[in-house]
């Protein structure tokens, strides 16, 4: 039986001072519905998975890494067409992205596997009960 294996997926996040960020925060409205918040500038490191941030209007809180994300400015409609990137044929170019999809595919094979197992296990328990009656 294969298990998942969480180092391979879980990944460290560094932001250091200066960097600008989006927030996690609640809505006014409702305190269950979050929605990213930003840009905030980071101005201190707290610890390893702390960080102090100050948004546009002056104000400083204290976050952690799992409710930040680093802010990317739009850019002009033109500079954004010249930078896309290229697709050949319906593959992409980037090897990362590749990898990537590799990994979610293997994964998936995973659960279906263990599924199936559970499934085949259930029905010969079954049959076993129903060749006693």
């Amino acid at each position: 039986m294969k298990y998942f294996d969480k180092t391979e997926t879980a990944k460290v996040k560094v932001l250091v001072n200066g960097d600008k960020v989006s927030v996690l925060l609640p809505t006014v409205s409702d305190k269950l519905l979050f929605q990213w918040r930003g840009p905030a500038v980071i101005t201190d490191r707290r610890g390893l998975v702390n960080y102090r941030v100050r948004f546009e209007s002056g104000e400083e809180k204290i976050f952690h890494i799992n409710m930040l994300k680093k802010y990317n400015e739009r850019e002009d409609s033109d500079e954004v067409a010249a930078n896309m990137p290229v697709v050949n044929s319906g593959q992409f170019t980037n090897n990362e992205e590749t990898r990537r999809d590799d990994r979610v595919l293997h994964t998936f094979q995973s659960l279906v596997d263990q599924v199936s197992t559970m499934v085949q296990m259930w029905m010969s328990k079954e049959l076993t009960v129903w060749k006693q009656e």
